[in-house]
């Protein structure tokens, strides 16, 4: 029977803590200018969306508000082949999950008002949002090169450093789930649900230098080559 010295001395490093990670936001450039807009404009949006700047808008709401996210799976789709003896499977198909992460909510809702809007650039059914060039109520879908993005999220070990990293490629919202309101609640605080889909994620590396021209679209990263 193994000793438990000799489980504890098979744990060369310490074990990773899922409250060490961090989201990083990007968004469309049509979305962004669309935000750069509204927060320019008068009225209730342009109150609550002021002040309005890409970067650190993206980077306050990746790092700061996403309570809860989590690093996607990946699955194969098999089929099954049988030519003597047992049945192989063989697979055919890269399959990816949608993502969900959650987001704390401020007194302004700011958070709400960002994934509503983003909703809205693939499906227009507000005509102030002025995304339809008539102006009018559609309900059609634009095209996915308007409203996909990238979305990294970095895991950190006890130290602060990266230890893993991944990028959800062509990424974009499908579901902002609803909010309860409650008079009994007035020591909580809003939590905002929203999935996202993707085509695919890519594995980041963080110890070598990275060139970030694969990844035009990120927010704080544009431009710049990441040290891990």
């Amino acid at each position: 029977m193994p000793k438990i010295s000799s489980f504890i001395s098979s744990f060369k490093k310490d074990l990773a803590r899922p409250c060490n990670y961090e989201v990083q936001l990007s968004l469309p450039l049509k979305f962004q200018a669309t935000l750069m807009n509204l927060a320019a404009g008068s009225g209730q949006l342009g109150s609550i969306l002021s002040g309005f700047n890409s970067q650190t808008t993206s980077y306050t709401m990746g790092k700061f508000r996403c309570e809860q996210a989590e690093l996607p799976p990946r699955a194969f789709t098999l089929v099954p082949q049988k030519t003597y003896g047992p049945l192989e499977y063989f697979p055919i198909q890269n399959t990816y999950n949608k993502s969900a992460m959650v987001f704390i909510c401020g007194d302004d809702m700011k958070e709400k008002l960002f994934f509503d809007l983003w909703m809205e650039m693939i499906c227009t059914s507000h005509p102030s949002y002025n995304y339809a060039a008539d102006n009018r109520v559609r309900f059609d879908f634009s095209y996915k090169s308007e409203y996909r993005a990238d979305i990294i999220v970095n895991q950190f070990d006890l130290t602060g450093k990266p230890s893993y990293s991944v990028a959800l490629r062509d990424a974009f919202p499908t579901e902002v789930y609803s909010l309860p309101l409650a008079w009994g609640q007035k020591d909580d605080y809003h939590r905002l649900n929203v999935v996202f889909t993707y085509r695919y994620f890519l594995i980041r590396p963080f110890n070598t230098p990275l060139n970030l021209s694969m990844f035009p679209l990120l927010w704080g990263f544009a431009g710049k080559e990441n040290t891990w």
